[in-house]
C-alpha cells in the first residue's frame, strides 16, 4: 500500500500542477479502495472528496488534501512498522 500510495500521491501532485481534475478525481478513487481495504478511514475519506471535486474552484481544495494525505501516509507507514 504504501509504495504505491506514494506513487499515487506524486501523480496526484503533478496532475494538480498540470490542473487535470480528471486525472486527480481517478487517483481518488483508485487510492481510496485501497486505503479502505488496509483500514485508513481518514486517508480514504480525503481520497473520497478528491474524487468528488467538480466544480472550477475544486483546485483550491485539492492541493491542502494533497498534504493532509501526505502526513497521513507518513503515520500510516510508521504504524505499519510499529505492528509489523
Amino acid at each position: 500500500f504504501i509504495t504505491f500510495a506514494k506513487a499515487d500521491i506524486k501523480s496526484l501532485q503533478q496532475a494538480f500542477l498540470n490542473g487535470e481534475l480528471a486525472t486527480i478525481r481517478m487517483l481518488g478513487h483508485k487510492m481510496q479502495s485501497s486505503a479502505r481495504q488496509l483500514g485508513a478511514t481518514r486517508f480514504a475519506d480525503i481520497c473520497v472528496s478528491l474524487e468528488k471535486q467538480q466544480d472550477p474552484d475544486a483546485m483550491l481544495r485539492v492541493h491542502p488534501s494533497i498534504g493532509q494525505l501526505e502526513k497521513l501516509l507518513t503515520q500510516i507507514a510508521q504504524q505499519l512498522q510499529l505492528n509489523g
